[in-house]
């Protein structure tokens, strides 16, 4: 992670940026591997989120669709009780698009990461992609499996 300081930036947190590249599922790297890559970045993300913000950015090979939202939706805090002071209800985001439907098993986990930390996937929510543009065009077919995602409160 490369941290973005908040006096230099002049934001209210720190933002911390990490590029990732998470290879094929049947690639040999990955077959080699003794940790899950999506569970080493949900401890990152764990970890950095308590001192700042953010930004996530790169190929995961996921494939997300669109019919799971990454957030809990109608979350509030009605009915919460006061042990809870600490629980913050997701914000109703933005319908996000995309133009690939396919939800993979890693999209799956994907959107259970987002919806753990509050992370909120930018691709065919924002300006620019406003339709959930694809993002990997390979011999056999298309897909969008490269995101942007940041912290709920960088909406």
């Amino acid at each position: 992670m490369v941290k973005l300081c908040s006096t230099f930036f002049s934001t209210t947190e720190d933002i911390y940026l990490c590029f990732i590249y998470n290879p094929p599922s049947n690639s040999s790297y990955t077959q080699s591997l003794d940790e899950n890559i999506f569970d080493l970045l949900e401890t990152d993300i764990e970890k950095y989120s308590k001192s700042g913000s953010i930004i996530l950015a790169g190929d995961l090979n996921s494939r997300k669709g669109t019919k799971q939202p990454d957030f809990i939706e109608g979350d509030n805090r009605n009915g919460v009780n006061q042990i809870f002071n600490n629980f913050d209800p997701d914000i109703n985001v933005p319908v996000r698009y995309s133009m690939d439907e396919t939800i993979s098993s890693r999209g799956k986990f994907l959107n259970d990461i987002c919806i753990e930390t509050g992370l909120r996937i930018l691709n065919g929510r924002t300006t620019g992609d406003s339709i959930g543009q694809l993002t990997c065009y390979t011999p056999n077919g298309c897909s969008v499996v490269d995101y942007f995602i940041v912290s709920e409160n960088l909406l």
